[in-house]
């Protein structure tokens, strides 16, 4: 029994068939496996509230690629039907593909709003902490100051004595003492050559004279030469020392030495520099 022969057309078309089948087979696994993917991102991702846009496309479009499975011819498309079906399928697919990207940038937008959210929290408390800690310091420094009002007591100074001793006046400034006198001689009160005068006797005003100071103190006591000035002056005067405002500090350290000893002293304040005018008489009586 001889063979029959094939036409050439036939083998043509078996081989585009197969092609057709193989390519078919193909788009369909790939369609397939972006559904399988894009569902399980979508189950990880935080969904947003009231959004619920991309589950009904996934949905939809895994229910028409099912249809399509049963339904269709397992062949490529032919049919310009088939071919339009299937660019819809996969246009749906990219559109969920869009959505699930969306969605999970937004997820990532949360979830640092969320972290930020809680170190805000954290710093909050953090400071509530501090302020509760600042009010109870503050509740304890006021019982403090109360404490110290109650337990206030009254100091009263001893007033001034009169005494007729005339006064020798010794100027403080930069931390050095200047003798002013003034001097009692046959010419009446002359000022002391440490320091630079002018005016008439019995009433001059006086600055220091640079280079003519001594130094007041040493260690934090009396310097020698300091000691020597004081040791130096005439039994019938009392110091009186001349205080410019930045010396204050100075003079309390010598006051309460002068007063440790009980020796007659007194203070004239001055209220910028150390030119000063000072004004004696005989017969007069003076307060220290």
């Amino acid at each position: 029994m001889s063979r029959a022969k094939r036409q050439p057309g036939s083998s043509l078309e078996l081989l585009l068939d197969t092609m057709c089948n193989t390519f078919g087979g193909v788009m369909f696994i790939a369609i397939a496996l972006a559904v399988v993917a894009a569902a399980s991102s979508e189950q990880m991702a935080k969904p947003s509230a009231g959004s619920d846009t991309a589950d009904r496309k996934l949905t939809r479009l895994a229910e028409q690629i099912k249809l399509y499975k049963y339904t269709a011819a397992p062949a490529l498309p032919s049919s310009s039907g088939d071919k339009a079906e299937l660019e819809r399928l996969t246009h749906l697919a990219q559109e969920a593909e869009t959505e699930l990207a969306t969605r999970r940038d937004a997820a990532a937008r949360l979830a640092d709003i969320e972290h930020k959210t809680r170190s805000a929290k954290t710093r909050l408390a953090s400071l509530n902490a501090e302020a509760a800690a600042l009010a109870v310091k503050s509740r304890q420094l006021r019982d403090e100051t109360e404490k110290l009002h109650r337990s206030r007591v009254s100091i009263a100074l001893p007033a001034l004595a009169e005494s007729e001793l005339m006064p020798y006046f010794i100027l403080l400034n930069a931390g050095e003492a200047w003798r002013v006198g003034p001097e009692v001689g046959a010419t009446g009160f002359t000022p002391c050559a440490d320091v630079i005068s002018s005016g008439q006797p019995g009433r001059m005003t006086c600055r220091p004279r640079p280079g003519s100071g001594v130094r007041v103190l040493a260690g934090g006591k009396f310097a020698p030469e300091f000691e020597s000035l004081l040791a130096g002056l005439p039994g019938n005067r009392a110091p009186k020392f001349v205080i410019p405002a930045s010396e204050a500090e100075l003079f309390a350290t010598v006051r309460n030495e002068l007063k440790r000893r009980k020796k007659i002293h007194g203070f004239i304040m001055l209220p910028h520099d150390a030119e000063f005018t000072y004004t004696v008489g005989a017969n007069a009586r003076y307060e220290y």
